[in-house]
């Protein structure tokens, strides 16, 4: 058979045809069809093998198919091929062996099925998303027809109701629900088949009566020719719940807002009112928000409402959560209010605005004042107790140095002389509580240093006083026992310590915190040999003790150079003004 032969048979035919050399895969001839197919000219054409036709991955199994001992028919097949632009096409091959000019050739007549598998593709792709809607998507699928035959559904129906494949095709889709709800869901099934779409909420009920919470959203489709409903139902059990709670949550804010007795109110940054309790409406008489922009200007004087406006000012500008006492007038009398006011960040249309809790003091700003001035009577009258105090043991003491000069008896005259310098240490403390108007604790070195220095005005010493006395709070019930305990130190340090007017005293006092340290040191001539001072029977050594006691402290002498006396006792935190010495 010759070329010439060959070209009348296929050249005009309108089938993409082409002849190419068995051993070589040379394309020898080809037909005007296969070259609008593949947009080379005759002569590109002609300049290509079989291979380059086919795609990269069909040449790695075209030499094995051409090679196989297999008949023609079996041999053809659809094959990825590219054209000239480097397009995909899919083209379905018949071949048959000829041979041209003594050349073993095959003749090719080859069908572009492009469309064809493009279509199947998407059937394929249709395919597996159906699947996946039937296996997996969480959620009801179905298909029904308008008398409400089910058609189709997927796994999630079998799951949620019960119900066997054979059962459920068996049913219509009303019977998935209860007696109560058929009536409405057959309304929701005649609005999509009249509109075309519907989004509805129902309870699926299960076979074993169980009712699951859906929302439906269905759309009428056509099918084969036939309308039906095709939709999904999704379970909403949670955001029912989520519903449910938000709305518990929500009552139970309201209530707390309403029933409140704080006035609780949202300003924004022109101080309009976008939110307000009841307490607030009914603390100005209003009805709503509306009532209070209508008598806005008339609810506050000018005052009082400019320093409410530079308190909101002060918010916005720090950005701080602040309390402020604010004074309001309503209906012609003065009520003050508690207000905590905080700026509001983050919050949808809230951003900014100033959120404020006022709560009502007027009665609690009454009652502070009358205990003040209650409290500043009391304090008065203390005052005046201390000072009357210390006046009658000044009387004591003149009466007592009255004695002293009229008496012949030296013994006599130092016994009063001693008790007159302890009245006197009383008599200064009431003169120091008085005079400092601190009528529960006292400043221990200002008492301290005037005692001493009254006790070496009376014996006329010339006795040098050393102090080192920290700054030290007590409460009368101990600064008492102190005083009079370092009374009886120094008179006695003066009466018996130095053989001449002269020496040197050291008193010491430390806070510790909790306990008080006092250290009394003299540089005199000590104490006697065997004299044991604790247990001593003098009047002046049996008041220490006893003041030792009574501050439960603990208390000692040392006799090396001179006398030093040193006590600790643990400080009290209760405040007082009455002495216990005599309890």
């Amino acid at each position: 058979m010759s070329l010439n032969n060959v070209e009348i048979c296929f050249r005009d035919d309108s089938s993409p045809m082409w002849i190419y050399n068995v051993n070589t895969l040379e394309i020898i001839d080809v037909n005007n069809a296969a070259l609008s197919l593949y947009g080379y000219s005759r002569q590109e054409m002609l300049s290509l093998t079989v291979q380059d036709l086919h795609s990269r991955e069909d040449n790695i199994k075209l030499p094995q198919v051409l090679e196989s001992e297999v008949d023609e028919a079996e041999k053809s097949g659809v094959w990825k091929h590219n054209t000239k632009d480097g397009d995909v096409i899919y083209i379905h091959e018949k071949g048959c062996s000829i041979r041209v000019e003594d050349q073993e050739c095959k003749l090719i007549v080859a069908n572009d099925v492009t469309k064809q598998k493009d279509i199947e593709t998407k059937l394929k792709s249709r395919k597996q998303i159906l699947d996946l809607i039937t296996k997996k998507l969480p959620g009801t699928f179905f298909i029904f027809d308008t008398d409400g035959a089910m058609i189709r559904w997927n796994e999630y129906v079998k799951q949620v109701t019960g119900y066997s494949s054979e059962e459920i095709a068996s049913m219509n889709a009303i019977d998935f629900f209860a007696e109560e709800a058929k009536p409405k869901m057959s309304k929701v099934i005649e609005t999509v088949i009249e509109e075309g779409y519907v989004e509805a909420r129902g309870r699926l009920q299960g076979k074993d009566g169980e009712k699951t919470p859906l929302l439906f959203k269905a759309s009428k489709v056509v099918m084969e020719g036939e309308e039906c409903v095709l939709g999904i139902g999704i379970d909403v059990s949670n955001v029912i719940e989520a519903q449910r709670k938000a709305e518990i949550h929500q009552n139970l804010l309201q209530a707390i807002i309403d029933q409140s007795d704080s006035v609780m109110y949202i300003k924004d940054q022109e101080s309009n009112l976008k939110f307000a309790n009841e307490k607030f409406f009914k603390l100005f008489g209003l009805r709503d928000e509306e009532d209070f922009v209508k008598q806005r200007e008339s609810l506050l004087d000018k005052e009082k409402g400019r320093k409410v406006q530079k308190n909101d000012e002060y918010v916005r500008e720090t950005g701080n959560t602040v309390r402020f006492e604010e004074e309001i007038n309503i209906n012609g009398e003065v009520k003050t209010f508690l207000s905590t006011k905080m700026l509001l960040k983050g919050v949808d249309q809230y951003e900014n605005c100033i959120f404020g809790i006022s709560t009502d003091i007027t009665e609690r700003k009454k009652m502070e004042q009358d205990l003040q001035k209650s409290l500043k009577e009391k304090e008065v009258l203390l005052g005046e107790i201390h000072h009357r105090v210390k006046n009658n043991l000044a009387v004591i003491s003149g009466l007592m140095d009255l004695e002293i000069m009229g008496s012949d008896n030296n013994e006599l005259e130092r016994k009063l002389k001693d008790s007159q310098t302890r009245v006197n240490s009383i008599a200064t403390t009431h003169e120091i509580l008085y005079q400092e108007q601190n009528f529960s604790n006292l400043d221990f070195e200002k008492t301290v240093k005037r005692l001493v220095e009254r006790i070496l005005d009376t014996f006329d010493s010339d006795v040098s006083v050393k102090y080192d006395i920290e700054s030290i709070d007590l409460n009368i019930n101990q600064a008492l026992p102190c005083s009079l305990i370092v009374n009886e130190l120094t008179t006695n340090a003066l009466k018996h310590a130095f053989t001449e007017n002269n020496g040197m005293i050291k008193i010491k006092a430390k806070d510790k915190g909790d306990e008080v340290h006092l250290e009394f040191n003299d540089d005199g001539q000590g104490i006697p040999d065997g004299i044991n001072l604790q247990r001593s029977s003098t009047l002046g050594m049996q008041l220490i003790n006893t003041l030792i006691s009574q501050l439960d402290g603990e208390g000692a002498f040392k006799t090396d150079n001179g006398t030093t006396f040193e006590l600790q006792f643990e400080k009290s935190s209760v405040k007082g003004v009455g002495s216990t010495m005599f309890s």
